[in-house]
């Protein structure tokens, strides 16, 4: 049954920190940045909620938004990589 993951075989093929990298600067941006949701710490909602959000607390919400994607591209990272084959002794 063939498999469709088009940057699966791109992401095992690379080293660990290249992976770790990738997802992390792809989640940041695309995933959160650049969202099409009004929250805080997007983009829209910089715009959007303007006069009730101040832009202190767009920057206070930026901690835990980068530690979300560092641990979500640690997670894939960490499972795209190969397990060591063991050696059958007989």
């Amino acid at each position: 049954m063939p498999r469709f993951y088009p940057l699966y075989d791109v992401l095992k093929a690379w080293p660990f920190l290249k992976r770790f990298l990738y997802v992390a600067s792809l989640y940041l941006v695309l995933g959160f940045w650049a969202a099409t949701v009004v929250a805080p710490g997007t983009l829209e909602g910089m715009v959007y909620m303007r006069p009730f959000i101040t832009p202190e607390v767009h920057l206070r919400v930026q901690p835990e938004i980068i530690l979300q994607g560092l641990a979500l591209a640690l997670f894939v990272a960490g499972a795209t990589m190969e397990r060591p084959r063991e050696q059958v002794l007989f």
